[in-house]
Order: C-alpha cells, then structure tokens, then sequence
C-alpha cells in the first residue's frame, strides 16, 4: 500500500499539464496494460528459443504512461501499479546497492531470484564484495556520465533527494533488473522538478548475454545502453513531454532519434545503430516523425531509431553542440517543440529546417558505394544504400509519370533515377508536378562514380510546380531528382508527377556561356560570435550549361577598415557544397584582434559578403 501511495504522488503531481476532457477507450487502456506487462517477461519466456530481433528502448512506454495517467480509469489506474515496479527494490528480499567510485550513481541489484545479475557469485575484479557484474556497470556508467555532460556539457539530471523513499541521497540511481529479450532497458520520468523537466532513474538488464547474435561482448550492449538511457535521464531533465500527440497516438521520436545518435556519440567503436539503419534508408518516404508500437510492423517500429542519422547530419554538418541547443530550447517551451527548436537552432546557423532537410535528403544519397566521408557522413561508408522501387529507374525517354509510388510523407522523401542512355548527346529537361498542399524541395544530382557529381534544383511556382534543364548529361551515368517534403506537421502523403525527355539542344555553346552569370550561396559562418574557431560553409552552382566547370572561387577575410586579412579559399570549384574554418589567424600566422570582420566570396563574377564577430 506504501508503494501503491508513492506511485500516485509522482503520477498526479502535474495532473493540470495532462487535463483531458476525453476519456480514453477501454481497448487503449488494455492495449498500454499489455505494453507494459510485455517488458518483464518471464523466466521461463527469457529461456525460450525466439526469432532473432533488434531490441530496442522501453522508454516510450513509461513516458507514455507518465503522460497518460490521470486519464485512465482507476481500474486500470491499480492494474499499472502493480506492474510499473516503481522502485524495483522494494519487491526485493535482499536489495544490494553499489555507489559507483565517481558518486554520481548508486547502482541497485540482487544476487538471487528471478532480477539476479549475470554471474553474481563472481567477485574478482575487483574483490570488494559485489559481483564483477555491478562493477562493470558501475565503470561504464561512470564514463557516460563523463562524455555526456562533462565533455559535452549537458546538464546533469535533476535530484531526487527531495522525496527521501525516492533514493533520496541525490545519486543517479540505476536498477538491474531482468525485463523481456525485446527490450534493452529503459528511463522511468517520476515528478517534475521544474517543468516541464522530471527526475528520472535508468532501468537496464541484470544479463545482457542473450544477446549473443547481435553483440561480441555483453558489455558493449551494456555500454550502448547506458549511454542511450542516461542521455534520456538528460532529456526528461530538460523537457519530459518532447514528444507529439498525445493518447493514443503518442510519437517521442525527438527523444529516440537523440538518444541512438548518443550511443555513438559516447562509444563510436561498438556502431549499434548501423543495425537500425535499414529501416531508414530502405523507407525514405517515411516521416522522421514516425513512430510505432506495433512490432509486427518492422518499417514504423524501428525507425524512430534508424532516424538518428538525422541527429547525425545535424551534428556533422552544425557541431554537435547543436543538439543540445535543441534539448535546450525545447525545455524552454512545455509540450512538444523539436521541430520548431531544430528551426530555431538552424536559423542561428544561418540556415532553415527546409534547407537542411533538402541537403540531408542529399547526403543520404552518398552512403554505402557511393560514400564520400569527408564531405558526407564520416561513416557513410558503412551504411546502406537509399532504396528506390523499380518503377522509379528510368532508361527509356521520355518519361511520363501521372502519379508516384511509395509516396512521401512529410519530412520525407523519394529518388527517382533517370540512366543516362550511351551514347547521347545534348541533356534531359526534367519537370516535376507536386501536390500544391505540401511544401517541397527537389534537389537534382548528377553522378558519376568517377568525378565530382553535380548539384542543383528545380525552383517550384506557387503551386510546386517547376522544371529544370540538365546541360551535356552525358558527362554523368545517372541524374537523380530527389522530391522531399518539408511540411513539418501536415500528416499524410503527397503525390506528385515528373517526366523528362532528352533535347538534344541543351549542350554548351561558347556563346551562351558569355551570357551566364554563375551564382554562389554564402552561409552564415558558425559559431557567431567565435572565440577559437568557426566554420564558414558555402555553395557554389551556376545555371545549367555551365555548372558542370570548375569556377575560380576565392573566400577572403578583411577587417573593418577593408585590408585584407586571410586568404581562405583561391581555387578551381567543382559546383557543389563546402565548408572552410578559419582560426583568427591572418596570412602570416598572427592571432588579429576581437572585432567584427568581413567575410567575402567570389566565384565566376559573382560576388556575396557577410560578417562576423570574434570575441576572446
């Protein structure tokens, strides 16, 4: 009864922030009680032959019922209080505590029974009196913590030693439990400390060896773990309601897509995630918001996890620091915010959630075979290849499709590739058609294995409608136009229709040539204002006849009073996308002085200058 009283405490603290007129169906409620049943399996079920599959996070489980709690019934109410095992040591007869050698973690466990931790007669390494197990734990618990917010600087998760039966001394604490093979542990929200931030404890396995057919050694699936499950300790203590929807229709995918990129983040050897990363890049057309429960439907259950590679793009084109500029900004508005933090965080970078989203669909294209990892993905070379269906490959011209296939939902994407014939002559005229109720980018590359690819778009009217001339195509083995929707909250899925015909015409003359201004885009330089270093990114492209030759492109840096300070770029260009950081250094090696200065790029006759602050 004490137990069942401090459940309801925690869960009817912030009742008003989850206040529903609508009650929720019987058959949810019954739906949520097996969810949660479904992560403490048995002893007998943990023994049992099962077809292999990827575990994964129970989290969204228990954030989903720390959401909903005050909206179910009371019979269901009492059902989950006797599953949610709250503190997981009180059902224990002879609860064990470790308190890790850095004091930020009290680590709970037992040595009998059914949570019994792998091999809790072994105590050699060291000798102190707790299993090798708990000692392992402790390490690495230890040395997430350290990655986590001593070098990458978030905050530590709010204390719990306010409410003394809740661990009380203001230690992280950390629960070894046994839990059904599906699931790899998980983050218990308890209260709100300052909301929409909650207190929390991580729940991770007491054996780990089951998972032999994915991991070499157990401890790496601990360590992937921990470092998943703190960083969702992190989250809540930022913002425990980053998630959309709400009832039923519940989607954390923000909390997902964060805590596998952290994984790797903290342990960059053991590379779990490349095991989601399937069912990300064989479904391109799938929102980045999309999230399921129901297992059976492999495409939408794991690809909150495969989306990491968004989190990845963010951090590898903007820093890493930019997801914690999220998290940050999501704390500072209750009730989910991501898309509009990631707007924000992007905006301060001197892009937009469209631009970047357009140049991730982009960067996905460049994995597997085609990887480029200085200019991509650092690991690319290790993830699959994007899919597109058979009816989306094109040899023969022209083309005419009336209506797409695997269409995109929002915050998705298609590619659809045009074969160049051999031998041809003169280019493609692409047109795209798209559904004038989204809002869509369509990007264009040509490629070649052996060369530089190139890039450019198809600029849409008022009705997404728009079409593009792609020059001498032959220089290339395939064009690929990329639809992607970036609508950030209309759910559904789009249509739209293309074709393409070859004109043999589009080739380069010298005299159209003299008639074309090529044109550049210069970024907003990162971080601003800077201290040691910033990155200064920048594109350059032209119209279609000539973009496919090298530019002259300078970058330089002048002070206030126009002397020029550094030469960063004076080179040939391949159209394309680049990044340069400058290091407050001029042309002799000198540190200059704190100040505004001016950043200015010239490619072909084109001109763009922008400015920056150094501070020290």
């Amino acid at each position: 009864m004490k137990r069942f009283f401090a459940l309801l405490i925690i869960l009817f603290i912030a009742t008003y922030a989850y206040a529903s007129e609508q009650k929720l169906t019987s058959a949810y409620e019954q739906e949520l009680i097996q969810r949660v049943k479904g992560v403490f399996g048995s002893a007998d079920q943990k023994e049992q032959l099962r077809e292999p599959a990827r575990p994964i996070c129970a989290t969204p489980i228990f954030i989903e019922l720390f959401a909903n709690y005050d909206k179910l019934s009371f019979e269901t109410q009492k059902i989950l209080s006797s599953l949610i095992r709250q503190r997981p040591d009180s059902l224990w007869a002879d609860p064990k505590t470790y308190d890790t050698p850095s004091g930020h973690f009290k680590i709970h466990y037992v040595i009998s029974g059914k949570d019994s931790v792998f091999e809790s007669s072994v105590d050699t390494l060291p000798a102190d009196g707790h299993p090798d197990y708990v000692n392992r734990c402790a390490e690495i618990m230890d040395y997430v913590w350290h990655h986590e917010i001593d070098t990458l600087g978030y905050n530590s998760p709010p204390p719990d030693d306010w409410y003394i039966p809740n661990g009380g001394d203001g230690k992280y604490d950390v629960y070894l439990v046994d839990m059904e093979t599906g699931y790899l542990g998980f983050t218990m929200p308890e209260y709100y400390s300052a909301y929409p931030g909650a207190t929390s404890y991580v729940v991770l396995r007491s054996d780990y060896s089951m998972f032999a057919y994915i991991y070499d050694d157990q401890y790496d699936a601990m360590k992937v773990t921990a470092a998943h499950e703190f960083f969702h300790g992190i989250q809540m203590g930022y913002d425990a309601d980053e998630f959309e929807g709400g009832g039923s229709d519940y989607k954390p995918y923000w909390m997902e897509i964060t805590a596998v990129w952290m994984e790797d983040m903290v342990y960059d050897e053991v590379n779990d995630y490349l095991g989601y990363l399937y069912y990300f890049f064989r479904y391109p057309w799938l929102s980045l918001k999309t999230f399921s429960h129901n297992s059976s439907d492999k495409p939408k259950y794991y690809h909150a996890y495969a989306s990491c590679v968004w989190a990845i793009y963010l951090s590898e084109k903007f820093g890493e620091d930019i997801i914690k500029d999220i998290w940050t900004k999501c704390g500072q508005v209750p009730k989910d915010n991501a898309l509009s933090a990631t707007s924000q965080a992007l905006a301060e970078r001197g892009s937009s959630l469209d631009q970047a989203f357009q140049e991730f669909t982009i960067w996905n294209y460049f994995t597997s075979s085609r990887a480029d990892t200085q200019t991509f993905y650092s690991e690319g070379n290790l993830f699959p290849s994007v899919y597109n269906y058979d009816s989306q490959n094109h040899s023969y011209y022209p083309v005419n499709v009336s209506s797409a296939v695997s269409l995109p939902e929002n915050l998705g994407s298609n590619y659809v590739i045009f074969h160049v014939p051999y031998p041809t002559t003169g280019g493609l005229n692409v047109n795209f058609y798209g559904d004038s109720l989204a809002s869509w980018e369509v990007s264009l590359i040509g490629y070649q294995s052996a060369n530089p690819p190139w890039f450019s778009q198809i600029d849409l009217d008022s009705l997404e409608n728009g079409t593009k001339d792609v020059y001498n195509w032959n220089q290339y083995s395939k064009i690929i136009m990329i639809p992607a929707v970036t609508d950030q909250y209309n759910d559904d899925t789009f249509d739209y229709a293309y074709g393409a015909y070859i004109d043999t015409a589009l080739d380069v003359e010298d005299e159209k040539e003299k008639n074309i201004i090529p044109l550049i885009k210069l970024s907003q330089n990162y971080p601003n204002p800077f201290n040691l270093t910033t990155t200064i990114p920048f594109t350059v492209h032209g119209k279609l006849n000539t973009e496919s030759r090298p530019l002259l492109t300078t970058l330089r840096i002048y002070n206030i009073l126009g002397q020029e300070i550094k030469i960063l770029v004076d080179e040939q260009k391949l159209p394309g996308i680049y990044e340069v950081s400058w290091n407050g250094k001029d042309n002799n090696g000198i540190e200059v002085a704190s100040g505004i200065y001016f950043y200015k790029l010239q490619a072909g006759q084109h001109t763009e200058v922008k400015k920056m602050l150094l501070v020290k």
